[in-house]
């Protein structure tokens, strides 16, 4: 994650102004479709407010970013979970890896992918299954894929692409979560 490729990023946001996660429930404000390049607040917003954060495309290897940014986001307080087939059951960031996204323990706030472009749309499915649903999709730098935001935007998620959540946490100087549980 460098600071050229956060400017190059790009966030959509549609169907919400603001997004709050309290506790279990997330509530937004419903706004006309908005998108924008560099919407600051909105990312400030997302990582000051949701800390059950899902990694999709997790990994173990400490040089690969689906490591090093979950082990990052876990030092700022966050809570966060897994998911990869190769690594269910095994111990990682601050807790047991699942394989999938339906098995995460409780509400999921965030689902950070950590997965080629080619093969973010094949997780669609899995992520409207969720119950409650996650609003927020973030795809790490490098990820993209405009057609699977805008289906999952039409479906009410907001959806981040292209930026890396432990830069972005850096650069807006989001607080760290504190230790205090929630349930």
């Amino acid at each position: 994650c460098t600071p050229a490729s956060m400017v190059a990023g790009r966030m959509t946001i549609c169907g919400f102004a603001a997004i709050v996660c309290t506790g279990d429930v997330m509530h937004s404000a419903a706004t006309p479709q908005l998108t924008t390049p560099h919407d600051d607040g909105a990312l400030r917003n997302i990582l000051a407010q949701c800390r059950r954060v899902a990694v999709l495309g997790a990994s173990d290897k400490p040089y690969r970013a689906g490591c090093y940014v979950p082990d990052y986001l876990v030092s700022q307080g966050y809570r966060v979970t897994g998911v990869s087939p190769s690594l269910a059951g095994q111990l990682i960031f601050d807790g047991i890896a699942v394989a999938k996204l339906a098995d995460v323990e409780g509400v999921i706030d965030l689902v950070d992918i950590f997965r080629r472009s080619e093969d973010v749309a094949s997780h669609e499915l899995e992520i409207v299954a969720l119950s409650p649903p996650p609003k927020v999709i973030w795809l790490q730098i490098g990820v993209r894929d405009d057609a699977f935001a805008a289906r999952m935007e039409a479906r009410g998620f907001l959806v981040v692409q292209d930026r890396c959540t432990l830069a972005e946490h850096r650069r807006l100087g989001v607080d760290p979560f504190s230790n205090v549980e929630d349930n």
